[in-house]
């Protein structure tokens, strides 16, 4: 089956399109924001992303760009109100597959939606030199080395993996399902555990996860692609 995961921030509109894949035969998660579809990539595999470019905090863009970044082989689908040329063409430059221009109707989308996952091959995926494992939760190096993982460590990598730059807020929002109890000593200390899993594996001095005290944020110093 096809995962679909829709960023939309209408409500209703996300609704119902969402109802119209289920119908549809596929599999669907939904976010309003950035954030939301982070933790659904790291705990589904999706093949297509469903997004539009008009978000709170973070435009649809930058969120594509970074998730290509991390998974080269999903397929992207922009669905935004932006009829301007300039958007289309920067749409396809960050790694859209297609670009639907609102108002539309749903049979539209579906087809869309058959026609891109028919030319997705999930297994040819480009690897990047480093891939996390999310089934094994291990992070393989260039030089097929393989760091085994705490459910915290690689939950917090993947994050890591997928934003350029997360705060300590992200991180309890993800960490802590149940509370917000995470202290920055906590995420450091964390972040301390996984610096020196991967070090051993690193050529030269290279950072390997870059901390902002000032802002409380991290950020991943190297590229990793996530295999599900």
């Amino acid at each position: 089956m096809i995962n679909i995961a829709i960023v939309e921030d209408h409500e209703i509109l996300r609704e119902e399109l969402a109802r119209s894949l289920t119908q549809a035969g596929y599999q669907v998660f939904s976010a309003d924001c950035g954030d939301s579809l982070n933790k659904i990539l790291i705990n589904s595999k999706i093949d297509i992303l469903i997004i539009d470019l008009n978000l709170p905090d973070e435009d649809g863009f930058s969120i594509i760009s970074r998730v290509k970044n991390v998974l080269p082989g999903i397929g992207i689908i922009i669905l935004s109100a932006r009829i301007r040329g300039v958007d289309r063409t920067e749409g396809y430059k960050v790694g859209a597959d297609t670009y639907i221009t609102k108002p539309t109707r749903a049979e539209e989308i579906i087809f869309a939606v058959q026609n891109l996952a028919a030319r997705l091959h999930q297994d040819g995926a480009i690897k990047q030199n480093w891939v996390l494992d999310t089934k094994k939760l291990v992070l393989i190096s260039p030089g097929n080395n393989i760091i085994d993982l705490s459910n915290s460590e690689y939950l917090a990598l993947s994050l890591l993996a997928l934003s350029n730059n997360v705060s300590l807020y992200q991180f309890q929002e993800v960490l802590n399902t149940k509370s917000k109890d995470l202290s920055r000593e906590q995420l450091e200390n964390l972040m301390s555990r996984l610096r020196k899993k991967i070090r051993p594996h690193v050529e030269g001095a290279s950072e390997i996860i870059k901390s902002s005290w000032g802002e409380s944020s991290y950020r991943l110093c190297f590229d990793v692609s996530l295999t599900k």
